[in-house]
């Protein structure tokens, strides 16, 4: 089997579809990583969106179709540390001492008392819950009694001071203890959403969802072609479809088109129903154009576009449809003629 072949058994067209719709009923144009439970990554916002589009897929297995259409793009957000023996990322990160790898170690300020100029460590000038300088006894009352130079590790085992910690790492899943060369690393993604190519796959397939309902119903479908109206004009089309004596010419309207261009071209539907009034006119159109009669009438079927899954059964319905239409009219051809 191909990898193209392992693709389509993993996430079918409609499902993809599905996925797509919910990008853009969401808005989405980023899905970051997010953490839940013991460092487990999760992609909510992926999560969602295969919830309410009804695909209980594998994650990756979405992500890989959507990149595959260039619909989303990956880049490494991060990296997190994984334990190295069961491969879990629920870890515990632990700072030691580099002189007697004790874990008891603490971060500190380097203090100088103001009065006497002693230097040492806030640990050093602690006394019950006072600050009192170790060199001259005097309580310190106020922060303009000493001054902060800095900060530094203290470690209460071997009293030792250092700037430089080491670091290990236990699995709280199976126990194991290792340091950071021993530890891999799992990346996590940002994944940024590509909203021309969004445009472009729906466009693509809503041409697919045409030739594929129609073809089904036994219509002959083409690329492109034109229909002769009864004034001798040839109309173009982007879908032609034929069955015995019923033509259809498919055109889709104001997809990245400018509104007054759309507007206009609506408008031209009346004449050309009346010119192909013995054929049929599906138009598809992403918008509702408010000062346009949107709804269909005797030979054109128009389809507001509003997501792939629901345009897939609206299809499905006008070529219904029409084949009932033209079943009805030879019914009564047959009547008359008896």
């Amino acid at each position: 089997m191909s990898s193209e072949d392992k693709y389509k058994l993993a996430v079918k067209k409609s499902e993809l579809d599905r996925v797509v719709d919910s990008l853009v009923k969401e808005g989405l144009e980023e899905i970051k990583a997010g953490f839940a439970g013991y460092i487990t990554i999760r992609y909510k916002e992926l999560e969602k969106i295969l919830k309410n589009s009804g695909v209980y897929l594998a994650e990756q297995s979405i992500i890989d179709a959507l990149v595959k259409e260039g619909i989303v793009t990956v880049e490494t957000e991060g990296r997190i540390v994984v334990c190295p023996k069961c491969k879990n990322p629920s870890i515990v990160v632990m700072y030691t001492c580099p002189s007697c790898n004790s874990v008891d170690i603490e971060p500190t300020l380097v203090m100088s008392h103001v009065v006497c100029g002693y230097t040492g460590l806030l640990v050093d000038f602690k006394k019950n819950d006072e600050l009192v300088c170790p060199n001259c006894k005097r309580r310190l009352e106020s922060e303009e009694d000493y001054t902060i130079l800095g900060r530094i590790f203290y470690c209460h085992s071997c009293k030792r001071r250092f700037a430089n910690l080491s670091v290990k790492f236990k699995c709280i899943i199976c126990g194991e203890d290792f340091g950071p060369f021993d530890a891999l690393m799992k990346k996590f993604y940002r994944f940024k959403v590509n909203l021309d190519k969004v445009g472009e796959y729906i466009i693509r397939r809503a041409k697919e969802i045409v030739v594929t309902e129609f073809s089904k119903e036994g219509f002959n479908v083409a690329e492109g072609g034109s229909i002769r109206g009864q004034s001798g004009i040839s109309h173009k089309f982007d879908y032609t479809a034929t069955l015995n004596e019923i033509t259809i010419g498919i055109r889709f309207m104001g997809f990245g088109g400018k509104y007054e261009a759309i507007e206009a071209e609506m408008a031209g539907i009346y004449g050309l129903s009346i010119d192909l009034a013995d054929s049929e006119v599906v138009i598809v159109t992403p918008m509702e154009i408010s000062s346009v009669e949107t709804e269909s009438f005797g030979n054109v079927h128009i389809i507001v576009f509003s997501s792939l899954e629901d345009f897939s059964r609206r299809i499905r319905e006008t070529a219904s449809l029409i084949l009932s239409k033209y079943r009805k009219l030879r019914e009564a051809d047959v009547k008359e003629g008896a």
